[in-house]
């Protein structure tokens, strides 16, 4: 294939790639003139599959379109959206342990807790290991197939208050999740000084990295779809939100 389109990092795009996706490695990466879009395709791929899950995606006239219980969604393509923060601001940076998930955070009888791995540790913005968290928590952690409930998460956490959600207003299966989240966030405040964007940024980098990790032509049942479709979802809300602000 051929042509032009946003420019998106090389690292976004390598299937498999075990290099992270850090928002400050992305300010300063090489770029290529063409790339396939990521979140795109896998509106393409996820169509059939998630057909009878209650969930519909399209991509028509630029807009990702979602159907969730017979209600139309339209959101910014997340693939330009992310093509064109990454030129956005630099970051503060700091040597980060590399990936940052529950398989590399231990904790002891006593509470302790301690991280392993190591082995790709770098450079990466001062907020990344708690956006790390948060897309481990939300994306990986969370056991909630309901797609109207995990909609509701992702509002809840686009709300005009970053580290404040009625929690109590909220379906009772997905309190825990955003109990866990608001602590991370609470913790990270003080870091972001009010740039809710670039958390966002980072949110929206963490999707594309596991849609990315993805094989191609693999076969899709039960909570892949879900998953998939979830990181979709999430990237739709997400990207709308960066777009407002601008």
């Amino acid at each position: 294939m051929s042509g032009t389109g946003p420019a998106i990092p090389t690292a976004m795009i390598q299937r498999g790639s075990k290099h992270r996706i850090s928002v400050s490695v992305t300010f300063c990466a090489s770029f290529v003139p063409w790339t396939p879009c990521l979140f795109s395709a896998t509106v393409d791929a996820i169509r059939t599959p998630v057909a009878g899950l209650g969930i519909l995606f399209e991509v028509a006239e630029g807009m990702h379109k979602v159907w969730l219980k017979a209600r139309e969604h339209v959101f910014p393509n997340p693939d330009q959206v992310l093509a064109a923060q990454v030129v956005v601001h630099p970051t503060p940076i700091c040597l980060g342990p590399g990936i940052l998930d529950g398989e590399n955070i231990l904790v002891d009888d006593h509470g302790q807790v301690a991280l392993t791995n190591f082995g790709e540790a770098g450079p990466a913005p001062l907020s990344s290991a708690f956006v790390e968290l948060e897309a481990a928590i939300r994306f990986d952690w969370n056991e909630e197939e309901d797609f109207s409930r995990l909609h509701e998460t992702n509002q809840l956490l686009l709300g005009a208050n970053f580290s404040r959600v009625p929690i109590t207003e909220a379906e009772a299966s997905i309190r825990k999740t955003l109990r866990a989240v608001l602590l991370i966030r609470r913790s990270a405040e003080m870091l972001l000084k009010g740039d809710r964007t670039r958390w966002n940024t980072g949110i929206l980098f963490e999707i594309a990295r596991r849609l990315a990790t993805f094989p191609n032509g693999a076969r899709m049942v039960g909570p892949s779809i879900v998953r998939r479709a979830h990181l979709l979802l999430a990237a739709g809300s997400i990207s709308k939100a960066i777009s407002e602000r601008f």
